[in-house]
């Protein structure tokens, strides 16, 4: 179990890395996707939280599921103390692979 914990974290940092981008393609990862770690980073990054909403499945362009939508959820910048944090979260919807900024506008002193 440790071991493939340890795999998985290589992975994480590994895809960090930009010469893996490079053209000659010699250390290229098994994916270029975004993973929740990566929110969960973000969300410390920015020391602010992060609200994703969406789907409870991920669909194909057919409209079947897929797989469960493992991005949906509340991730908190737990590696900061919360008194450097900002309490109003970042709203994000994940819907058809992308995420979508999930914003309101202020009109006349009102959010």
């Amino acid at each position: 179990m440790v071991q493939e914990w340890d795999r998985e974290w290589q992975l994480l940092v590994n895809s960090a890395d930009l010469q893996r981008q490079s053209p000659s393609g010699v250390a290229q990862l098994p994916y270029d996707f975004l993973d929740q770690f990566h929110v969960f980073v973000l969300a410390n990054v920015l020391q602010r939280p992060i609200i994703v909403v969406g789907e409870p499945y991920l669909r194909s362009l057919n409209g079947d599921s897929i797989e469960p939508n493992d991005f949906v959820g509340i991730y908190l910048p737990l590696l900061s103390s919360s008194m450097v944090c900002l309490t109003t979260p970042i709203v994000l919807a994940f819907l058809m692979d992308h995420f979508l900024p999930l914003c309101s506008r202020q009109q006349d002193g009102y959010v």
